[in-house]
């Protein structure tokens, strides 16, 4: 492949996925994880709040092989932040991914946080290298 058609490539997936409204909808996908949280806490999970997390943008990615789904997909990947009581700083604590087919049909979500909120006088999160900062 030269290096015009790479480019191109690279460009139509960048319209396939600002046409999508990709990025917006892996934020929307995030927010409606907390208001469909179980009844016993209802817009929490693992003590989090939808307010504790600042979502970023980190990728979206054509996945065209993939050992459980037959046909390409687009997987649009958020990290989600969560702000250090102590100081300035944010931290990795989890992310959301929004699976879609390339015509833009939902095909799944997933959200997973690292670990539950601290309560007390524990730190905001467990930070296992200092350097992981958002």
């Amino acid at each position: 492949m030269s290096h015009t058609e790479a480019d191109e490539l690279v460009l139509a997936l960048n319209v396939l996925a600002s046409g999508q409204n990709l990025r917006d909808r892996a934020i929307k996908g995030f927010e409606a994880s907390f208001r469909n949280a179980p009844d016993d806490s209802p817009n929490q999970i693992d003590g989090w709040a939808v307010d504790d997390i600042e979502p970023h943008f980190a990728s979206c990615s054509l996945v065209f092989a993939d050992q459980h789904r037959h046909y390409p997909f687009l997987d649009t990947r958020l990290q989600l932040c969560v702000r250090d009581r102590n100081g300035p700083s944010s931290y990795p604590m989890g992310y959301y991914r929004l699976l879609t087919r390339l015509d833009g049909a939902f095909v799944d979500d997933f959200l997973v946080f690292d670990f539950p909120k601290p309560t007390g006088e524990e730190g905001p999160c467990h930070r296992p290298n200092e350097s992981d900062q958002c």
